[in-house]
């Protein structure tokens, strides 16, 4: 988590243990402001709580429309230098008892590069190409039409995607990630949340999770790199796959093949019994005084490589009923 942030964050914890009586009313402040750009500066915004919608046009100017949080302290809309700076400004502490927040529909020019911050604030991006930076502590993020350098990162809130490209890295610790048509290079990272990918072109994909389970559909995918402590794995691969590594402790693997991968196969501690090889009629051998066991074995012309790992965990590997 970057400085800003943590420090985001802090606020955050004081503002809720502390609260203040105040007999003052607060009200929404309209705010309906556009600016245009000198060249294409980065877009910094932080918007602490409330819900946020970011739009690419093809505008070289910024708009902003909407309502400013009730407990607002000034808005902050200029661009300094080579950074255009959008700020709904709000007091170092205040009660958790004012949760509306603001309310604000942001147009940006499509070609561009953005680092928005906030606490719990829910964000909603979409048509953008960029250098894409999401980092929220408790606010929910849906992004959609993405290229480019896709960065989205909330601690406690999901994580819904859909139609991104490029590197893609969603990260939440315990929120949800759903993914959908997305394409290009990915990275997954969840501590206690779910991961599910649907209808995914992703070509390289890394995921890693403590114990959340990880369910998807990857047949485009050539290269996998996945460990799990304690969460199911369940994806659909195809004979697109040439690298796979699999580690898992105390999580079941279940692979189910499209079509017949080109690969050697070599699975190293699952326990007889627990293996469940519906690709070939190899079957894996026990180690003397222990209850791991091994298998190796090949299919089609053997050019690709996957390997699985496991500590206490059930494989099996399927091939997809037509």
């Amino acid at each position: 988590m970057n400085n800003k942030l943590k420090k985001l964050a802090a606020t955050f914890i004081l503002s809720v243990s502390i609260l203040l009586v105040s007999p003052m009313v607060f009200a929404a402040i309209n705010v309906e402001q556009t600016l245009d750009l000198i060249n294409q500066p980065n877009i910094e915004l932080e918007v602490q709580r409330g819900h946020v919608e970011i739009i690419g046009w093809n505008n070289n100017s910024v708009s902003v429309k909407g309502q400013r949080d009730e407990l607002s302290q000034g808005f902050i809309f200029e661009q300094q230098g080579n950074t255009l700076i959008i700020e709904d400004t709000l007091p170092k502490s205040y009660s958790s008892k004012n949760k509306s927040g603001s309310n604000l529909v942001i147009f940006i020019p499509n070609n561009t590069q953005l680092n928005a911050t906030g606490i719990s604030a829910n964000y909603q991006v979409k048509q953008l190409n960029g250098n894409i930076n999401i980092a929220l502590v408790s606010g929910n993020i849906k992004a959609e039409n993405l290229t480019g350098e896709i960065q989205l990162n909330s601690k406690s809130g999901s994580i819904n995607a859909q139609h991104l490209n490029g590197t893609v890295n969603l990260e939440s610790i315990s929120g949800e990630i759903t993914d959908t048509h997305t394409s290009g290079k990915a990275t997954y990272r969840v501590v206690s949340g779910n991961i599910l990918s649907k209808a995914s072109k992703v070509t390289d994909l890394a995921i890693n999770s403590v114990s959340g389970d990880i369910t998807g559909t990857h047949l485009s995918v050539e290269k996998i790199n996945t460990v799990s402590i304690s969460g199911d794995i369940e994806l659909a691969l195809s004979d697109a796959i040439s690298d796979a590594f699999f580690d898992t402790i105390s999580a079941d693997v279940t692979l189910t093949f499209h079509t017949m991968p080109n690969a050697a196969f070599n699975i190293d501690g699952a326990a007889n019994g627990r293996l469940n090889n519906q690709l070939t009629q190899d079957q894996p051998i026990k180690q003397a005084y222990s209850l791991s066991a091994k298998l190796k074995f090949n299919t089609g012309n053997a050019k690709g490589n996957i390997k699985i790992n496991t500590v206490s965990g059930k494989i099996a590997l399927l091939k997809a009923s037509k």
